[in-house]
């Protein structure tokens, strides 16, 4: 740490400081929970997309069943809202979204179970890494620590 920068001038602000080296009992935040975090609103914007997409594609022709339709749609939209949500609070590093977080997860890699079943393999390849991905993140010493849990 140069001389002129001590650790009573770091003060209470926001981290970083441009170009200064942090004194040792900084806190600093872990990649463990970004990466997990990064995953959550990935899958969150891809059901939100999703359910654009059938908006969109009704646009096209009258579905064989409207209330299926109506259903899925706003399933889409919905879901998708709250795991944007799970991931706003898992990014504050609230406690409770460490188990939603992984709550996804586990679904998520239910979902892959199925469509490798039906031989959807661009779908449940990608799905399955993001989501063992994220479980890694969240369940590693780093990403309990960020939740408070040891």
């Amino acid at each position: 740490m140069p001389a002129s920068v001590t650790p009573d001038a770091w003060g209470s602000g926001p981290w970083p400081y441009a170009g200064r080296v942090p004194p040792d009992d900084t806190p600093r935040r872990t990649r463990g929970p970004a990466i997990a975090t990064g995953v959550v609103v990935a899958q969150g914007l891809t059901l939100v997309a999703f359910g654009a997409w059938l908006m969109v594609a009704r646009s096209g022709g009258t579905p064989s069943n409207e209330s299926v339709y109506q259903g899925s749609t706003a399933y889409m939209f919905v879901t998708g809202a709250l795991v944007l949500l799970v991931a706003l609070a898992a990014r504050r590093g609230v406690g409770w979204a460490m188990g939603a977080a992984v709550f996804v997860q586990l679904l998520a890699l239910a979902v892959t179970y199925e469509m490798a079943k039906e031989g959807f393999w661009a779908g449940a390849v990608p799905l399955g890494l993001a989501s063992v991905v994220a479980l890694h993140s969240l369940l590693s010493p780093s990403g309990r620590a960020a939740f408070g849990r040891s």
